[in-house]
């Protein structure tokens, strides 16, 4: 991954399917308190993805009356390194997870991600080491992003830290290598019992 390079702005990336079970009303309120300049610096919100119709519409509802916020629509998988590479932090507002896939790629970009506290991204994240698991709140979202928009422009140093214990723990723990081995482990455990 390249360097965490600085902007002027705090820049957020969502992306994923709209879907109800990914949280846009949770998404929807981090916006709406988010327009209130809860943050030092400029915020900028990018929101990447497709799915339902009604939920996409939401979404194009959200860009046009927040300025702050662009959609996207779908990104195709080989062109969304860039927006890793745009952001500071990724937004997952899911309801439910199993592994997750935003968590897993933020945290090989070596950047920061707030995630609901639940199982699939508690998996990837080690709180308040190399991400944050919250509360489904918007308050809790928009008091993190607070915290960390001021990290970032008074200690960039510790900022860029999280990002790279997000990374060391990807490359530790869902590396090729780790996986195939703890499935070779698996398999020989299940032959073993049978």
């Amino acid at each position: 991954a390249s360097a965490h390079r600085p902007t002027a702005s705090f820049n957020i990336l969502f992306a994923g399917r709209l879907t109800e079970q990914k949280g846009i009303d949770l998404l929807e309120e981090i916006v709406r308190g988010l327009k209130d300049g809860v943050t030092t610096s400029s915020v900028k919100l990018r929101i990447a993805g497709d799915g339902d119709r009604a939920i996409v519409e939401r979404v194009k509802k959200l860009a046009k009356n927040y300025p702050f916020v662009d959609y996207l629509g779908h990104v195709p998988n080989d062109e969304i390194s860039k927006q890793y590479e745009w952001t500071d932090i990724t937004l997952v507002t899911s309801k439910y997870e199993t592994l997750n896939k935003v968590a897993v790629e933020t945290g090989i970009h070596s950047r920061v991600v707030l995630s609901t506290d639940i199982p699939g991204p508690r998996e990837v994240i080690d709180n308040h080491k190399s991400g944050f698991l919250l509360k489904p709140e918007a308050v809790a979202f928009i008091e993190c992003i607070t915290k960390l928009d001021i990290m970032k422009s008074k200690t960039p140093e510790k900022f860029k830290q999280i990002g790279r214990e997000a990374r060391n723990k990807i490359k530790s723990e869902f590396s090729a290598a780790q996986v195939n081995r703890e499935f070779y482990d698996h398999l020989v455990r299940t032959i073993d019992e049978s």
